[in-house]
């Protein structure tokens, strides 16, 4: 009986064919990959899906783009692709686990009437940590948290975030508390010029907002993530099933 399954897509064999080329060492990190001729020859393929190949191996942190340079291996090859699939609290924990963070201040206090609203808090005064996360040597988020002024004098004004996975995980750790939901919004903007300068695009440039509250066992907000997103080097995946699935 011939199978029904459906055959892969000639970019993701392009792709994969790449990715263990890469992970097995065959390119150097920092060396340039071939040419996109080269590789149309090799694979017998179209620019476009060349294109496509190498647009999946630069999301997941493998490889990166110069501008009239070429396509270039990280430093870090061996690192595991940047792609999140998220379905739990815990995947929302985890966001950062494998990447560092480079603080643009440590936690301090500021007045920021949105951010408190948000966290249902009577006055306007918040604790904030920004910073821009970094995968494989390259910038591909800045971040923007704010606490309640209970949990970030607990954390103290010297915290930089720095040696955590997240700050929530930090926050988890410190006050003992539960995780019990997680709201989460999803849009795009355009980079101001801060954001531009910190993921290194140029101003006005589409990129990804992510913003997440996390609330505690009492439904009691205890943090607001505000991320940003270079497209080029985040890839966010949800997994969505039928209602009627076992």
């Amino acid at each position: 009986m011939q199978s029904s399954r459906p055959r892969v897509p000639a970019h993701e064999e392009i792709s994969d064919v790449i990715r263990k080329e890469i992970l097995a060492g065959k390119y150097e990190p920092k060396k340039p990959l071939p040419t996109e001729i080269q590789l149309r020859q090799r694979f017998g393929a179209s620019r476009f899906t060349i294109r496509q190949a190498l647009d999946t191996l630069v999301v997941e942190g493998l490889i990166y783009r110069r501008a009239g340079s070429g396509t270039f291996v990280t430093s870090f090859p061996h690192h595991k692709p940047y792609v999140r699939v998220l379905g739990s609290v815990e995947d929302a924990l985890a966001l950062g686990g494998d990447t560092y963070f480079y603080p643009e201040h440590s936690l301090r206090v500021e007045s920021n009437k949105d951010a408190a609203e948000c966290l249902r808090l009577d006055q306007a005064e918040v604790w904030v940590l920004r910073g821009t996360r970094y995968l494989a040597e390259l910038p591909f988020g800045y971040w923007q948290i704010y606490l309640p002024p209970n949990i970030g004098s607990l954390l103290g004004d010297g915290f930089t975030g720095c040696g955590y996975p997240s700050v929530i995980s930090k926050v988890k750790q410190e006050t003992g508390t539960r995780i019990l939901r997680t709201e989460q919004v999803i849009s795009a903007e355009p980079a101001n010029d801060k954001i531009a300068e910190a993921l290194e695009v140029d101003v006005d440039s589409p990129i990804l907002r992510i913003e997440r509250l996390y609330f505690d066992e009492k439904d009691d907000p205890l943090e607001l993530a505000i991320s940003k997103y270079r497209p080029d080097r985040y890839n966010y995946r949800v997994d969505l099933f039928p209602r009627d699935t076992p």
